[in-house]
């Protein structure tokens, strides 16, 4: 992928994360299941676009992903779940652009946030879901919203890629 269809789709990422973050920051009771200042990771996805040497206002000019704040803790507990599935990969990815671009070091602030404490989250995202769920209807609605994210973020991922090529 060209340079600058990385940048558009790291762009676009931006918007998304950023949305997201917003939305569980706005989400009634939320931070009584999980620490959401541990999870915050979108402004690392600005910094790395900085340190590309994109400006300021292209970051901004981004696709829009517009996301309200979630109904309930268990809304979004499902959301997150998607949201913090690709952490997963992320300490892969970021040792491929270390070695891989003469910039790797400076570009890798949002897939690095996480380094030697994803497993830790995901054990309190877990801890955090066995909490919220106390019955089998819970159950369904934390599957059902994860539905919901995964189909956003399908729908996204189609978009960006328009994006990404300048459609």
């Amino acid at each position: 992928m060209p340079t600058e269809q990385a940048a558009r789709v790291a762009c676009a990422l931006q918007d998304l994360r950023t949305q997201g973050a917003a939305a569980f920051a706005y989400t009634p009771s939320l931070k009584l299941f999980v620490d959401l200042r541990q999870r915050a990771r979108a402004g690392h996805i600005a910094a790395d676009l900085l340190a590309l040497g994109l400006p300021a206002n292209a970051i901004s000019r981004a696709s829009q992903c517009l996301l309200a704040p979630f109904s309930g803790p268990v809304e979004a507990l499902g959301w997150m779940y998607v949201s913090e599935r690709a952490t997963l990969l992320h300490e892969r990815v970021r040792r491929h652009l270390v070695t891989a671009l003469p910039d790797g070091p400076d570009i890798c602030a949002y897939i690095g946030a996480y380094e030697g404490v994803v497993g830790q989250r995901w054990n309190e995202l877990g801890h955090a879901l066995d909490k919220a769920i106390r019955s089998e209807a819970r159950m369904d609605d934390v599957i059902a919203s994860a539905r919901s994210g995964f189909r956003t973020l399908i729908d996204w991922s189609r978009n960006t890629r328009s994006y990404a090529r300048g459609a």
